[in-house]
This record gives C-alpha cells, structure tokens and sequence, in this order.
C-alpha cells in the first residue's frame, strides 16, 4: 500500500514537472525571426507583428500574475508600479535606439521593442510557473 502512494506522488511529481517544462518551452525569446527579409521596411514590419504577438503574450501573463495576486494587495500594488516603471524604460530605452542615424535606427527600434517585451512576458510567465 505505501509503494502505491509513493509511486502516486512521484508520478503526481513528474506530471507536474512536465506540464512546468511544456509551458516554459512554449515561452522562449524569438530569435533571428526576420532575417528572411530583404528590405528595411519589410524586417521593420516583421519585427513590429512580433512584437505584436509578445504584447498580447505579455498582457496575458499580467493579467494572470495579478489575478494570482488577489490576496496580496500590496503585491498587487508593487506589480501594477513595476510595470507602469517597465513602460517607461522600454519605450525611453528604444527611443535612444531611434536617436542613432540612417535607415537603421528603424530596424534598431523595432528590434529594441520586441527583445524588450518578449523578455518581459517570458519574465512575467515566469512568475506562474511553480
């Protein structure tokens, strides 16, 4: 009998562990995405989609970290100060990316946006993964 409950609690323990691997392999920072692209403005469109697609990652995960936050209201408080703080260092973050000159500032900015929120929603998916 207590074979049986050992073996429950380590497959219990390996199915948990499974399901932490799966959600964190699914979170992982793009990398050299648009290099298929030939012109400026097609990798700065590229690079803008997925940055797109991170934003709505990101907003997800800060909608479930808070939400898992409800019982800890300065938490809640520190969060919502953290990522307004967040905000404000990306953007002024690639806006020096933008004060370099030529054509590539563009690529440089909106490169700059999306390492910036996928490391930010792969940061914020960390907090719910145990």
């Amino acid at each position: 009998m207590m074979r049986r409950s050992r073996l429950g609690a380590v497959l219990l323990a390996l199915g948990l562990l499974a399901g932490s691997a799966s959600a964190a392999e699914q979170w992982v920072p793009d990398q050299n995405v648009c290099n298929g692209q030939e012109s400026t403005v097609s990798i700065v469109q590229c690079l803008q989609e997925r940055t797109d697609f991170w934003d709505k990652r990101l907003n997800r995960a800060w909608r479930a970290v808070n939400a898992s936050l409800a019982s800890e209201p300065q938490r809640v408080v520190a969060l919502k100060a953290a990522e307004q703080a967040w905000l404000k260092f990306r953007d002024a973050n690639c806006a020096f990316q933008y004060s370099q000159g030529g054509t590539i500032r563009q690529i440089a900015t909106a490169g700059c946006m999306l390492e910036m929120t996928q490391n930010r929603a792969i940061e914020l998916q960390k907090e719910l993964v145990p």
